[in-house]
Parts: C-alpha cells; structure tokens; sequence
C-alpha cells in the first residue's frame, strides 16, 4: 500500500509546480512586450522632438550668421534740432536743422557779421595788398550785412554725427562808404556833387562745404563741431549817386564792377563752426 500511494503523491507534487512556473514566465513574457512595445512608441516622440528642436535652431543660426554680414539699420526717426553758435570769423546766428530717413540733413542759418569778424576781413584784405579802400569797403560790407545759408548733407556712417554738407549763403549789405574810399577804389578823383558819403547796395553768392560732427552730450542738448570753407564765386553791386552822374559817366560803372571782383577774387573764407543747441524728436 505504501508503494502504490507514494508514486501517487509524487506524480500529484508534480502536476502543482507546473502551472505555477508556466505563470512566471508567462508575466516575465508580457513586461518584457510593454517594455519593447512603450519604447517603440516613445522612439518616434523623442526623434520628432529632436528634430523639431534642431529645425529651430537652424533659423536660429542662420540669423546670426547673415547679421555677420547686414549693414546697421538706417535711421529712420525724424528729429528737428534749433541752435545757435558762431561760423568764426564769419557769422554770428541761429538756425534749424532737420534729420530725415535716409541719413539725409537739410538746414538753414541766419545771422550777422560782428565788428570784429568785419575787422578780420579788412586786414585780410590790406595783407593781399588791397589799397585804403578795398579794405575800408571790406570792413564796412562785411560789418552791415546779414546772411542767409541753406544746407544739405548727409550722414554717411548710421547712427554716428559725422556729416557732410553741403551749402549756399547768400550776403546782402548796404554799407556806407566815404567818397574819399570810393575814390581811392576808382583810382581817380570822381565828382560827387558834394557828397561826402555814398550808400552801397552789395549782394554776395556763396557756395561751400562743411565737415562736421554733432553729440548729444545730454539729450535733448546737441553741439555740433565743423570746419567749413565758403567761396563768394558771385557778386553784384551798386552805389548809390543820382541817376544824371550814372549816365554821364562811365566811372560809376567801373567802381561798381571793380567792387565787385574784389569780392570773386579773394572771396575765400575759411571758417571753424560751433553750434549749440536743443533737438526735438
């Protein structure tokens, strides 16, 4: 009896551990298949990111790269500045001057000539050897005329105050001049029917340039530091005696052109320019 039972109890211990090991492996079987199939999944997700992350950081330096080779940007704010200053020895004035798109100036200048700037271009004038006076008539010319300039230019470098202008003054005087220099002017003594003195009516056409450059030292103050040559390339003048000598005398004439070329012919005029100012944008 205890052989029969004993090969029955072995083959039953048998049977129990069986299904219990196929378990195991059964659930071993399926973790590893979440496993696989989760990283299958997460694979396209990750490698979409990757390429996602890449595309944007390809605009990214793309961009840095062409800024290497982009010129700044223009200016494109317009800004008004209203200054004062002195064009030494030349004018004492104020004037606006506008900025526009474009690095583009334009500008105007109005003003005077002071009794020591008109003293300047007197003994300019005696030191070319102009006689008593053409340099009396320089003097005086020069210390009652008023001028106007206008200027344009340009700012070739962006966002600097370097400027180039260009510019145009015209110079418009009546001084009044001693017979005695008129006469000295004509090289002859000249009938003036008693007078002692003769009103001159005198326009000036100049043209020039300017370099410059203008800083903010605190907005809204701007001062404005050039150099600048103008040259009186035009003239035109008429003095001031009744209608009957003019007729009959050609002298008249000759004074009043001889006058003139004076001016044309040593009407250079260096200049150093400092403009102070406020600017309104």
């Amino acid at each position: 009896m205890q052989r029969a039972t004993h090969p029955h109890v072995t083959s039953h211990g048998n049977s129990s551990a069986q299904p219990t090991s196929r378990a195991t492996h059964g659930s071993t079987l399926a973790l590893l298949v979440l496993v696989v199939g989760a990283s299958l999944a997460l694979a396209p997700s990750a490698q979409a990111q990757r390429h996602t992350s890449d595309a944007r950081a390809l605009p990214s330096a793309a961009r840095a790269l062409a800024e290497r080779f982009t010129p700044p940007p223009v200016d494109r704010d317009v800004a008004l500045d209203i200054d004062a200053g002195t064009l030494a020895p030349f004018l004492v004035g104020a004037g606006a001057r506008v900025s526009l798109p474009g690095q583009l100036v334009v500008g105007v200048l109005f003003g005077g000539i002071p009794d020591p700037y008109a003293h300047v271009f007197g003994d300019a004038a005696s030191a070319f050897g102009a006689n008593a006076g053409i340099s009396d008539l320089v003097a005086r010319f020069f210390g009652a005329g008023l001028a106007l300039r206008v200027e344009a230019g340009i700012r070739p470098v962006p966002h600097q105050g370097f400027e180039l202008l260009a510019h145009y003054t015209a110079l418009i005087s009546e001084p009044v001049l001693a017979t005695a220099s008129i006469d000295a002017i004509a090289g002859q003594s000249i009938p003036w029917e008693g007078n002692t003195t003769l009103r001159v009516n005198g326009v000036l056409h100049g043209f020039g340039g300017e370099i410059g450059w203008a800083i903010v030292p605190i907005d809204p103050v701007v001062i404005r530091l050039s150099v600048g040559l103008t040259y009186f390339g035009a003239a035109a003048f008429r003095l001031g005696v009744p209608e009957a000598l003019r007729a009959s005398s050609s002298v008249v004439g000759e004074v009043e052109h001889r006058m003139a070329s004076t001016f044309t012919s040593y009407g250079l005029v260096p200049y150093v320019s400092i403009l102070g100012g406020v600017r309104i944008e």
